[in-house]
């Protein structure tokens, strides 16, 4: 059951990458948004840290700093989880 949300979580994030790299900060967001269910499904930090750096990105690219630092955070600390459980 949890291949059927790998792969929409994918498919989500590859779009919001791809809409990203094309400066199309909204539909980035949009697909962003969509694959965190997926990403909070599987459990997975690693996901979760990814969304929030395109998140923070995208908001970026429109010019809202404010949430950009939020997801910029959110990113940040992530990450550092990450780093804690690998060591």
């Amino acid at each position: 059951q949890l291949e059927g949300v790998y792969e929409f979580y994918i498919l989500y994030e590859e779009l919001a990458l791809c809409f990203l790299d094309q400066e199309k900060f909204n539909k980035a967001i949009d697909y962003a948004n969509m694959a965190f269910p997926y990403a909070n499904q599987l459990k997975s930090y690693e996901k979760i840290a990814t969304l929030n750096k395109i998140l923070y990105k995208s908001h970026k690219g429109l010019g809202d700093t404010k949430k950009a630092l939020d997801f910029y955070e959110k990113h940040v600390l992530m990450e550092d989880s990450l780093d804690r459980t690998k060591a």
